[in-house]
């Protein structure tokens, strides 16, 4: 499986004033949020990982050069802003091959994706499958409404009166290229747009749901500060 890792700016903005190194380099158990995140795509069959890192992230940029991965490893620096935006520069290296995109403030799910993973091989037929959990005080969800086929048919970032919001990891295939240029090109660069522009054009958008998993924004929701290290 190809991983793609987008990791905006602003990360040190975050949980504490006296956290001052970004926020994927703190560390939880002896483990750094970023050290973890690509174990577990490691762990989970990775074929190739593409980590997207904001130019304004200084401190991750500096750690991540000197990484060495036993699959190949690409780093993009972008600042163009919006997820669109930042599929579009990694697009490149994922056209022509299934891929599964993380949004890297969440860690701490590798059993989910196990079995994410299973969940695809068995349902060949999805064109997406999105992994959800119940909304537990996040910032800025996306909720999405779910039929009884286990298909999203709505996703929104007003409350829809749903206790399911996405939580981050988005398996698609290479049929997401086509759709995200068309709405590029009016200049719709909202994630959300993308997501329904499938739903409304007959893209089978699957529902996968996450039992575990951290939001890094909340990290003292789950971890005393003096569980962290720096």
């Amino acid at each position: 499986m190809n991983y793609a890792l987008i990791i905006p700016g602003n990360e040190q903005e975050f949980l504490h004033p006296n956290l001052i190194s970004a926020q994927l380099l703190l560390k939880v158990n002896g483990t750094s949020i970023i050290e973890s995140l690509l174990n577990t795509c490691l762990n989970c069959d990775a074929t190739s990982i593409t980590c997207l890192i904001d130019e304004s992230n200084y401190n991750l940029y500096d750690y991540l050069k000197k990484i060495k991965l036993k699959v190949p490893f690409n780093l993009v620096i972008n600042s163009g802003g919006g997820i669109l935006n930042y599929i579009a520069a990694l697009r490149k290296y994922l056209e022509g091959n299934p891929f599964i995109l993380i949004r890297a403030n969440h860690f701490g799910f590798e059993n989910d994706l196990r079995k994410m993973l299973a969940f695809l091989d068995k349902n060949s037929r999805n064109d997406s499958v999105i992994a959800v959990k119940e909304f537990a005080n996040e910032k800025e969800p996306y909720y999405v409404t779910i039929d009884n086929k286990n298909r999203i048919t709505l996703v929104s970032q007003e409350n829809i009166f749903s206790k399911y919001i996405t939580c981050g990891l988005y398996y698609f295939d290479t049929n997401i290229f086509p759709a995200m240029d068309f709405l590029l090109k009016k200049n719709i660069k909202q994630f959300e747009n993308l997501l329904n522009y499938l739903i409304a054009s007959k893209y089978r958008l699957a529902a996968f749901k996450f039992s575990n998993i951290i939001d890094a924004d909340n990290l003292l929701n789950y971890l005393p500060l003096n569980e962290l290290e720096i």
